[in-house]
């Protein structure tokens, strides 16, 4: 994968916690009390991509990110807010209220160490709720800890340039985006496909709706979409869109970092 950063791709960051010893860390954080958490998934976009997506994209964003700002890296939650899909194989993950609380306790631990600035990387659709309120629990009993979140479907930069560039979709998931980091990161299967039109049921947008109406079921969901997209995403396994959405969302995370570093 090219990398804008210049970092390796194996995950050998030398500010990686996990290979790292009590007291190596002990004086990064006396360096340096900053930490990027990558948060990981389990689902289908599309049948050309393999379920490991979205922890392969939050890792390779986070990795450039320790590489560059010099800090902390924590190993990724490979699970989250995925059972509305849990109908296709393999895909499996957590409730709402319980990566929520799997997230205030790591992150007040992690405060506890002296960690001061955590940047959180969500590749999820539907983790926002849990994240939102993870945030408002750690930061209102601790206000020497300050979150930032970075929803690579949801920041409406993210989103608002893709849509500029390319034009892609943006109803219910946002693949587009994901998929086209997926080709960057060189992620494509062998037989590889973009979600065509003939993948997404007529109408698509108020079905999806009133599904979620009506609890989401994961069966009904595989009924409606059988190749595990929900939007058309023509055009975004283009590893060159890719490349520059990972760009932007590392230009996005610099100017929210910035302030640490005057």
């Amino acid at each position: 994968m090219g990398n804008p950063y210049g970092c390796n791709n194996d995950l050998s960051s030398p500010y990686d916690i996990s290979r790292l010893t009590f007291k190596e860390i002990e004086q990064e954080i006396n360096r340096f009390p900053a930490l990027v958490l990558p948060l990981g998934g389990c689902e289908p976009y599309g049948s050309g991509m393999p379920l490991g997506l979205p922890s392969r994209c939050s890792e390779a964003i986070a990795l450039a990110l320790s590489c560059r700002r010099r800090m902390l890296m924590a190993p990724a939650l490979q699970y989250g807010c995925s059972t509305s899909f849990s109908a296709f194989g393999g895909t499996t993950g957590i409730k709402p209220r319980t990566l929520m609380n799997l997230l205030c306790e790591i992150l007040r631990q992690f405060s506890r160490q002296g960690i001061r600035f955590v940047v959180i990387i969500d590749p999820l659709m539907d983790n926002g709720p849990a994240l939102d309120e993870a945030k408002r629990r750690v930061t209102g009993s601790d206000r020497n800890l300050h979150i930032i979140l970075i929803r690579l479907q949801q920041d409406e930069r993210i989103v608002s340039f893709v849509r500029r560039r390319w034009g892609f979709p943006t109803g219910g998931r946002n693949e587009g985006v994901m998929r086209a980091l997926g080709a960057f990161a060189g992620l494509n299967a062998a037989q590889s496909q973009n979600c065509g039109k003939k993948a997404i049921p007529t109408g698509w947008e108020e079905r999806y709706r009133t599904w979620r109406r009506r609890g989401g079921d994961p069966q009904q969901l595989r009924k409606l979409f059988p190749e595990g997209c929900t939007e058309e995403a023509g055009g975004a396994d283009d590893p060159e869109i890719g490349r520059e959405i990972f760009e932007y969302i590392g230009a996005i995370i610099d100017e929210s970092l910035a302030p640490l570093h005057q």
